[in-house]
């Protein structure tokens, strides 16, 4: 059975598109878990009565609020499906999404990934738009892998290595993943407000690999109320900076990302994972501080603390580190001269 996993918080402008695209999936045996993060507009009634009218829907709701990651990952074990499909309130899919992403997967691959298509709501803003779209354009499987249905993890552990940030893999919306990656590899990050589609995604990856489906059988929803768009509007400095940073992080420290270290290692020139995260915990650190004078900075500056609070490895300087960095930087200069 495959668990379509839907988390709502006042989702219900676009959440009976939501809802049908789920139920009308075609060939697979399939429940559609909700849960609800405490919704303060129609959300819940509308959900009661789909449960009403079709057994496969299980409606829970949380007595308080969980937040976007937190009610992604409750749903998820709310779940009882051998394979989960997340689904987004203001997403959907075409009838045969799910039926086709089963199909294309191999064995002991725990992630499948479809091409998606996106919608832009009228309200949303022209350069936001046209950013979103280059930035989906330039960051996809097919122009980082060719045309590969199998992505092995080696493959994908050497491609963090290189991009560890950019996001190829699109939103949960447009994965399946199966049940055991859970249990092996935990849940989102849920200190991660932007990045924890990708992250999650790429922690998976780099152990099973991925089958990819170049069909767009998922459709993303833009629009100026999602938390993507929010958190653009009002936490740019923790989705652009924080978020980063805290990959690196995990890149550098973090256990499951052992292969991306020595992708990192073997690649050539070599990628020095670290010399990056000291870097960019240094810009950061800059950037915060320089703001601190005005409101947005002073936000800024508290979100960095609260990361360092968090992630004390982050403001550490490697010892070495600038010795290091000045001579890659006279290589550069002296690779620049002429003869």
């Amino acid at each position: 059975m495959v668990s379509i996993c839907i988390p709502t918080y006042n989702g219900s402008a676009f959440l009976r598109q939501c809802l049908d695209s789920a139920l009308a999936q075609v060939d697979v045996d399939l429940e559609v878990v909700v849960l609800d993060d405490a919704s303060q507009d129609g959300t819940g009634e509308i959900v009661q009565e789909y449960a009403q009218h079709d057994r496969r829907v299980r409606f829970h709701r949380n007595s308080e609020t969980l937040g976007s990651v937190g009610n992604r990952n409750r749903c998820i074990e709310l779940a009882r499906g051998e394979w989960i499909k997340p689904l987004f309130q203001d997403n959907y899919l075409a009838p045969d999404c799910v039926a086709s992403m089963l199909r294309c997967l191999r064995p002991g691959i725990l992630l499948g990934v479809v091409k998606r298509n996106n919608i832009f709501e009228a309200e949303v803003p022209v350069d936001y738009r046209q950013g979103y779209e280059r930035y989906v354009s330039e960051h996809t499987l097919p122009r980082r892998f060719g045309n590969r249905a199998v992505i092995t993890p080696d493959a994908f552990a050497a491609h963090v290595a290189h991009y560890p940030v950019s996001n190829c893999i699109g939103e949960p919306t447009a994965t399946l993943i199966h049940r055991s990656a859970f249990e092996q590899f935990g849940f989102f990050n849920p200190y991660l407000i932007q990045l924890s589609d990708w992250e999650y995604a790429a922690r998976v990856a780099v152990h099973t690999g991925l089958c990819y489906l170049d069909e767009p059988l998922a459709t993303i929803r833009i629009h100026w109320n999602s938390a993507t768009a929010r958190n653009y509007a009002h936490r740019r400095y923790r989705a652009d900076v924080i978020d980063p940073l805290v990959i690196l992080h995990d890149l550098v420290y973090g256990e499951r990302y052992a292969s991306v270290r020595t992708a990192a290692r073997r690649s050539n020139p070599r990628i020095n994972l670290r010399h990056r995260l000291i870097s960019s915990g240094r810009q950061a650190r800059w950037e915060a501080h320089s703001r601190s004078a005005d409101e947005d900075g002073a936000k800024a500056l508290a979100e960095w603390e609260r990361a360092v609070a968090r992630y004390p490895r982050i403001a550490a300087l490697l010892p070495g580190y600038v010795v290091a960095a000045a001579w890659n930087r006279v290589k550069r200069y002296l690779r620049l001269q002429p003869g």
